[in-house]
């Protein structure tokens, strides 16, 4: 199943790219630009969750196809991404660092990279800008949700939409609660690990439950826009690398952080 092209989706994905460049050019710039890996996490959910829903309720959907479907799409561009990454590495990297690369490209490769930077970042370890595949993380994010959502879906549509939609919700709270709580005692963990980042993958899992038929009038839905444009900002330049992130704001010190 293939979605009508959403020119406001494309727009919301060049206001996260554009704040995550800017952050990784200078974070004076855009100081919370790296939330825009987050709105990719929302847009991510939604868009997966849109193809799921329709594929299920057309009788048509199949967890196989679906993860042929998501390797085609993500592993040419990882494998050239790790490949041109090894490259520059080994001309340049020390020996003790081309073996810590090796490790991370490996833990890439298995969509794990979260796992391998959250089990090895401590406080001796390089800067964020100078791990070279450090943004893989939210990579492992994304592919471990849509290894673990695709057969939820299919379990829980067996129920009536509203009981789905009251079972997506209670997961969403949960995990936004276990983030919030744990960013407090843990925040390597709040940050790297999917249980405490799935409420954002859900944020859009619940949105692509919304009709397609359903339109607000349009003020309302300007001013809806707006309001999504302003929360998006606020973040982008109200959070700054010492804003403990995500989650509730706690006097925790933040995990090294890259998009």
């Amino acid at each position: 199943m293939s979605l009508k092209y959403r020119a406001d989706i494309d727009g919301l994905r060049a206001i996260a790219v554009l704040g995550v460049l800017l952050y990784h050019l200078d974070a004076g710039l855009v100081p919370g630009g790296y939330v825009g890996v987050d709105v990719f996490f929302v847009i991510s959910g939604f868009l997966i969750s849109k193809i799921i829903y329709g594929e299920i309720e057309a009788g048509t959907f199949s967890i196989t196809r679906f993860y042929v479907r998501r390797a085609r799409r993500i592993l040419p561009a990882l494998l050239s991404v790790v490949l041109f990454t090894s490259v520059a590495a080994m001309a340049v990297l020390y020996p003790t660092e081309r073996m810590e690369y090796a490790k991370s490209a490996v833990a890439s490769m298995l969509f794990s990279a979260n796992f391998y930077f959250f089990a090895t970042l401590n406080y001796f370890a390089p800067a964020a800008d100078e791990i070279p595949l450090l943004h893989l993380w939210s990579l492992g994010i994304e592919e471990q949700f849509y290894i673990v959502f695709p057969v939820l879906a299919l379990l829980l549509t067996r129920l009536r939409r509203r009981l789905f939609t009251l079972a997506l919700g209670v997961l969403f709270l949960a995990s936004l609660v276990a983030c919030i709580k744990t960013l407090h005692v843990d925040p390597s963990r709040a940050f790297y690990l999917l249980p405490f980042r799935a409420f954002e993958l859900l944020v859009g899992s619940l949105a692509a439950l919304v009709p397609a038929t359903w339109r607000p009038q349009r003020l309302g839905a300007s001013s809806l826009s707006w309001l999504g444009i302003a929360a998006i900002g606020g973040a982008m330049y109200g959070f700054d690398k010492d804003t403990p992130f995500p989650g509730g704001l706690h006097c925790c010190p933040p995990p090294a952080r890259s998009c």
